[in-house]
């Protein structure tokens, strides 16, 4: 785990957390990406008085490409309890902003909210800023819970990838983070939001077998195996946002095909 420190003459405390779990290298080389920007770090440093950066927490997953830390125990789940607790648990006390980027497999780049008091208005910070975003329950162990229940304003960032760095949404994701660290949360901006209904997460199935083909990022089709005729066509609600889609060129009936996340006023 290395830590580094920026010293900025601004206002809050900026953390950037990637690597909790060790089979998620996408997030690592997106952290690495947004510290190595140095346009973007001028600028953080204008916004907050300082920036910190935990780079690769979990390294004993990374070194063996599994999710625990120290052979069976979730980082997420269980940080309160040893040095790592330590060492992150005082950077969160240190911080306003925290942001902590995972990643999962066929994932695009989200903001994963916790379903709780400040919900709406952190939808509605995302949803200003055209990010995608989606809202659940969440567990109480998680860093970005602990950190809420400190009073911190905190955030995680989802991309794709289990086991392997997929640099397409590395850089996708360094696009969604400097979006979020140049505009930070403001939770008295966002307070009055009273109108927004949050809706969960949303799966579509499919309902009929065949092959699955995405024509672009909104539509797509399933074709049949024996005479290549379409048998559905498909199409992403409006005002949605894609959170994870299926990439299996072959689906049956009820296989998933994508999960979506939809704003409602």
């Amino acid at each position: 785990m290395g830590v580094q420190e920026i010293q900025g003459i601004g206002v809050g405390n900026l953390l950037l957390i990637s690597g909790i779990h060790g089979n998620e290298y996408t997030p690592v080389v997106a952290l690495y990406d947004v510290f190595s920007d140095s346009k973007l770090i001028k600028q953080l440093k204008q916004i907050y008085n300082k920036i910190t950066f935990i780079h690769a927490a979990n390294e004993y997953g990374i070194k063996n490409n599994i999710r625990e830390y120290d052979g069976n125990r979730d980082l997420n789940r269980i940080f309160q309890l040893d040095l790592l607790k330590d060492t992150i648990t005082y950077h969160i006390s240190e911080a306003d902003y925290i942001i902590d980027i995972h990643s999962s497999p066929n994932c695009t780049e989200f903001v994963l909210i916790n379903d709780g008091e400040e919900a709406k208005s952190m939808v509605e910070y995302c949803w200003r800023l055209n990010i995608p975003y989606a809202v659940w329950d969440g567990s109480p162990n998680t860093i970005k819970s602990y950190s809420l229940r400190e009073g911190k304003v905190a955030f995680t960032v989802e991309c794709n990838g289990i086991g392997t760095v997929d640099v397409d949404s590395a850089k996708k994701t360094h696009k969604l983070i400097s979006k979020m660290v140049l505009n930070p949360y403001n939770k008295k901006y966002y307070s009055d939001v009273q109108d927004l209904i949050v809706t969960k997460l949303e799966t579509v199935c499919a309902n009929v077998e065949g092959i699955l083909l995405w024509n672009d990022k909104n539509t797509y089709t399933i074709i049949s195996i024996k005479d290549g005729s379409i048998l559905y066509y498909g199409t992403v609600p409006d005002n949605s946002f894609i959170i994870t889609r299926n990439k299996d060129a072959y689906v049956t009936k009820d296989s998933y095909i994508y999960q979506y996340q939809k704003r409602i006023t």
